[in-house]
């Protein structure tokens, strides 16, 4: 089951996605990480940031919202600190960055000199206060991609925002801005109620809606962006078992993210895999 995705050797397609992994250390000590693809390390930012208030996870009908807020502990402490034990996991790292396109080409520069396995560029957050990092639209998100494009020759995943009506244009600006490849799609921004005390469920109002409950949506993202484009796509929002894994191939994704799965039922890769062999 190897694949070359996006100019990154993985051993098989399935990927541990941004924010649900940690910096692997947290997985790593439940689940063989070696038998999976690729690790997407949490959002790092160029400077700290604190994140949102608590409470940052709310459960909905088949699903999770989160409002973390990016909680990272910067760029600097991330290279020193981080950077030393990633890379010695056994299989490829992606650091996950956020920042305007200034400070998105600077961290990709900086990070390329690690010697990581590439980037991904997380270009929509549903659950920072703001979206102050999002470009809102095509023409802003070809300009923030090619700034990092010029400025590092690594392997980019570019990680859309969960466009609906929009998942064409923002697919194709990517393509062209010089993106090697695609994640699809983010979280979907989300609101939840605790009716007993009469005020949102989460400390930062809204948050980003994963988990079973969105891979129908996700599915039609994939297969709406692998109309416009022949980029390798890691198709991501929804897959818990080996049906949801297929299913997401069939979309037209190349490689398959793990994400909320991994926080309820972290062996899930086992199931998939067998999947993935017997289904070819």
């Amino acid at each position: 089951m190897e694949l070359n995705f996006a100019g990154i050797k993985l051993r098989n397609p399935l990927v541990l996605l941004s924010g649900t992994a940690g910096y692997g250390k947290e997985l790593e000590e439940i689940i063989d990480i070696s038998r999976l693809g690729a690790l997407i390390c949490k959002t790092i930012t160029i400077l700290p940031r604190e994140g949102n208030p608590p409470p940052r996870t709310a459960e909905t009908a088949s699903g999770l919202i989160n409002s973390i807020g990016l909680e990272n502990p910067g760029l600097k402490t991330f290279i020193k600190e981080i950077t030393p034990y990633v890379k010695n996991l056994p299989l490829p790292v992606l650091p996950s960055i956020a920042g305007n396109k200034k400070e998105l080409a600077h961290m990709a520069k900086k990070l390329e000199e690690t010697g990581l396995a590439g980037l991904e560029l997380n270009l929509s957050c549903p659950n920072v206060s703001g979206c102050e990092f999002n470009p809102v639209s095509p023409a802003d998100l070809y300009k923030t991609i090619r700034a990092v494009r010029q400025s590092v020759k690594m392997p980019i995943l570019a990680k859309l925002p969960p466009d609906l009506f929009r998942i064409e244009s923002l697919v194709k600006a990517a393509e062209d801005a010089g993106s090697n490849g695609l994640t699809i799609a983010n979280t979907f921004p989300a609101l939840l109620f605790d009716v007993r005390k009469r005020k949102p469920a989460l400390g930062g109002i809204t948050g980003g809606l994963s988990g079973p409950a969105i891979l129908p949506l996700s599915l039609y993202l994939v297969f709406k962006a692998r109309q416009v484009t022949k980029l390798p796509i890691l198709g991501s929002g929804g897959v818990f078992d080996g049906p949801s894994a297929l299913s997401m191939l069939l979309a037209g994704a190349n490689a398959i993210g793990l994400g909320t799965v991994n926080f309820y039922r972290p062996d899930a890769y086992q199931e998939i895999l067998l999947a993935l062999k017997k289904h070819g």
